[in-house]
């Protein structure tokens, strides 16, 4: 699995160095899956006043296509959900997390 994410506009990359926004890349490569998959999804955003919590729903794919890079083979691996953790809360700041 192989995916490049644009961090542009309000999701601009912070760099230390250079004490400034800017727009930069961040390469995601999964060569081999595991038996088991944990992914943790941060549903904030930061904005001008802090860090805002996003309540909006979303869908979560179980579903992780491989596409191999010596031949035009894709394998699809299937996941069960087996659980999940909710933040409950009003921001990053404060709340807990409960399952």
């Amino acid at each position: 699995m192989h995916k490049t994410e644009q961090l542009i506009g309000k999701n601009k990359y912070y760099c230390e160095r250079c004490q400034k926004h800017t727009n930069a890349e961040i390469d995601h490569c999964v060569r081999t899956l595991p038996t088991i998959l944990i992914i943790h999804i941060k549903r904030f955003e930061g904005t001008s006043k802090g860090i805002k919590k996003l309540c909006s729903p979303m869908d979560v794919l179980c579903q992780v296509f491989i596409h191999h890079n010596d031949d035009d083979c894709v394998t699809t691996f299937s996941y069960s959900l087996q659980a999940s953790v909710v933040h409950s809360g009003t921001d990053a700041a404060s709340g807990h997390y409960v399952a």
